[in-house]
């Protein structure tokens, strides 16, 4: 059938060209589509051939007589049709062709493989001009989405290793560079006055971090995510990765920051893992977590400055959003650290400690009140640290046992000892 479409096809485009026939120009487009259509139902639902070389012998007239319409020139407009179709056809094709060949090798090498199609349309896309510009775009962006699909239902399922390493990780580090060249890759030609490359290609940074996101939750353990989502704040802040790359990743740390807090208290508060190795435990993990967030509150916020957001006209509504935030700081960024560190150290650690870890949270905020100047923190600190002591003789003096009584007092009192002293030192901070 597919011999008797290129024999068929070829034969109308080349009269079409010969008489200056329109007609016989729509002749060879309706040969070509049912004979692409009848094709793809074969290969991929009937799967009447299982060798590559069978394979092979049925995609190869059609490739050839897509490349044919397409260098054909025939009438106007349906000659800019047929050449527009071509391309989408012959797009599929080859993702069709991928699929049949490299599926039975490895469920992992189709997604690959349309990665690399992507790259390589995007580059022809690039330097070629007039009519294909648009459909190679589209060819390339359809690319994408089907490893999307390949990764959402196939990839990410797969324990496979390629020697010690996993193959989805392999898989995820060359998607991600992909995505990354796709963000950072500059045109000057034709492909930039593309509509769909001005509204899509801005978006490749958020669907990178989207895809790291993705990637976080399916390779990171349970116990162990709300340490990544603030490392990865911590590492988007860096004034590098800012400048260098673009600056909306100072508004992202800080939904990453959002993501460690909320992992914290929904989840890692919460979770049991029956495991004797210390540091798989949720409390340490944890605890950890609180420590680089409050890393985060002191390095990374004065790094924010999203109020100066430069940002797409896609993403418009981003920069509202950075106004917003910016007016009402504390608000947005230190409350969810207070609210999600006071309330897993509540639903994680014991009752008889609680006092002494508390205490120690309002501490942190006292530090804090020091060194971005917030007066209002400094006097939250102070009531929560006198909430403590409130507990400490209400409630501690009545349950504890004795020997673990008189610890709570000595960490509550070296605290009290501790916000005196970094009261003395940087009092002149607060005027």
């Amino acid at each position: 059938m597919e011999a008797a479409a290129l024999a068929s096809t070829a034969g109308f485009l080349l009269l079409a060209r010969r008489f200056g026939s329109q007609s016989l120009g729509v002749a060879a487009w309706s040969t070509l589509l049912p004979a692409y259509l009848f094709s793809w139902i074969r290969l991929l639902v009937d799967q009447p051939v299982s060798a590559d070389s069978q394979i092979l012998y049925h995609l190869s007239p059609l490739a050839a007589a897509g490349f044919l319409a397409i260098g054909i020139s025939l009438v106007e407009p349906f000659g800019r049709l047929i050449r527009t179709s071509c391309v989408y056809l012959l797009g599929i094709h080859v993702a069709v062709a991928a699929f049949t060949l490299l599926d039975p090798v490895s469920a992992l090498l189709p997604g690959v493989m349309w990665l690399l199609l992507s790259l390589v349309a995007l580059e022809i896309a690039d330097r070629v001009s007039g009519d294909a510009v648009r459909p190679l775009l589209h060819v390339a962006y359809g690319m994408g989405v089907a490893f999307a699909g390949a990764y959402l239902l196939v990839i990410m399922m797969s324990q496979a290793y390629v020697g010690p390493l996993s193959a989805r990780m392999l898989v995820e580090a060359f998607a991600l560079a992909v995505l990354l060249y796709w963000a950072v890759y500059k045109t000057g030609t034709e492909l930039e006055s593309q509509a769909g490359w001005r509204w899509v290609h801005p978006l490749f940074l958020e669907l990178s971090l989207l895809f790291v996101s993705v990637v976080t939750v399916v390779e990171s353990s349970v116990q162990l995510r709300p340490v990544v989502w603030v490392t990865l704040a911590l590492v988007t802040i860096h004034r590098s990765i800012c400048e260098r790359l673009d600056n909306r990743f100072r508004f992202y740390s800080l939904v990453l920051y959002w993501a460690s807090a909320a992992d914290l208290v929904i989840v890692t508060s919460g979770y049991q893992m029956p495991s004797a190795i210390w540091y798989e435990h949720p409390g340490f993990t944890g605890s950890l977590a609180l420590i680089l967030q409050v890393v985060y509150l002191i390095i990374g916020t004065p790094r924010l400055d999203r109020a100066h957001l430069e940002v797409p006209p896609t993403l418009a509504r981003l920069a509202r959003w950075g106004n917003k935030i910016e007016e009402r700081r504390a608000l947005w960024i230190y409350y969810p650290f207070f609210v999600a560190a006071a309330l897993f150290l509540y639903w994680r650690f014991d009752t008889t400690l609680l006092t002494l870890l508390w205490a120690g949270l309002a501490f942190v905020v006292f530090a804090v009140s020091l060194i971005i100047r917030e007066g209002h923190f400094r006097y939250m600190a102070l009531s929560g640290f006198g909430a403590c002591l409130i507990r400490l003789l209400v409630i501690d003096m009545s349950q504890a046992n004795l020997g673990l009584r008189g610890a709570v007092f000595v960490g509550v009192g070296l605290l009290m000892l501790g916000m005196t002293s970094l009261y003395t030192k940087y009092k002149g901070r607060l005027s």
